[in-house]
Formats: structure tokens, C-alpha cells, sequence
């Protein structure tokens, strides 16, 4: 079994759970983008995620190499698009509540789609790039999870 490591993680919802999230993906040396809607919660969490990742090396959890690897990368995203384009992983950590849960995962995949959109007509137009073939895999996991969380 092969398991492909993700070229870029985003992490939507910059509170307690999501900083930990993309603390722990940036410890493991992954490109991280953490995005919020509040504009405090995400400046404070830009500062919190790389003292988290760093905690983890005191603690021989993490590689401090790995680490640094990982918060080199490390980006809060200006938009929800900005954030999850070219992600392999999105991590959904806002609120507990049901309706903007499904909200977000509906404009996470209207994102996904309008990209797949640009990949194809660039496919068309003979000049696909590779950085294309994320956004062309996205949509589907995201309609398969907006999917399975409304209630019936």
C-alpha cells in the first residue's frame, strides 16, 4: 500500500481545533494554509500555529528540520478560494453548527468545480498546466463530504 503524502494542506477555521490541525500537518513537514473568516482569530492563529508545531519539538513529538520544513510553507489564506486551491486535504474546522458546516463545504466545492472549470478550458485551450490536476480532483471529494452531512 502506497499512501501519497498531500502537496498542501488547508485548514478552514482558525480557532483552538484548527490550529491544532495545522500545527500537527506542519509539524509533519506539509504546506499548510489556514484561512477564517474573522480577520483577529486568523492573525492570531498565523502567530499560534508556529509556536504549537515548535512546542512539539520540546516535547519529541516532531523533528525541529521537519518542522521548519513545514512553517516555511505555511500561509493564511486571504480567501476560502486562496486557501483550498491546489489542496490535496481541506479540514473543515469551524463551529459545531450543522447549516454553516454544509455551507462551507458548498462553497468549498462551487470553488472546486469553477476550478475544474479553468483546468478544463485550459486543457481545451492546449496549455493544461500540471498545478491543474488538484483542482481537477477536488470537486468530487468535496461533493461526496457536503453530501453525507445533510440530514435526511
Amino acid at each position: 500500500m502506497t499512501t501519497t503524502l498531500p502537496r498542501k494542506v488547508a485548514v478552514i477555521g482558525a480557532g483552538d481545533i484548527g490550529c491544532g490541525w495545522a500545527a500537527l500537518c506542519a509539524s509533519a513537514g506539509w504546506p499548510v494554509t489556514i484561512y477564517d473568516t474573522n480577520a483577529r482569530v486568523a492573525e492570531r492563529a498565523f502567530h499560534e500555529v508556529p509556536r504549537r508545531a515548535r512546542a512539539l519539538v520540546a516535547l519529541d513529538r516532531a523533528t525541529q528540520g521537519i518542522v521548519e520544513r513545514g512553517l516555511l510553507e505555511y500561509r493564511q489564506g486571504r480567501s476560502l478560494l486562496q486557501a483550498v486551491q491546489d489542496a490535496d486535504w481541506v479540514i473543515e474546522a469551524i463551529s459545531e453548527d450543522l447549516l454553516a458546516k454544509q455551507k462551507l463545504l458548498e462553497a468549498i466545492e462551487s470553488r472546486a468545480w469553477r476550478a475544474k472549470a479553468r483546468c478544463c478550458r485550459r486543457r481545451r485551450a492546449g496549455w493544461h498546466r500540471t498545478t491543474c490536476s488538484a483542482a481537477c480532483g477536488a470537486s468530487s471529494a468535496a461533493s461526496w463530504r457536503t453530501r453525507s452531512i445533510r440530514p435526511s
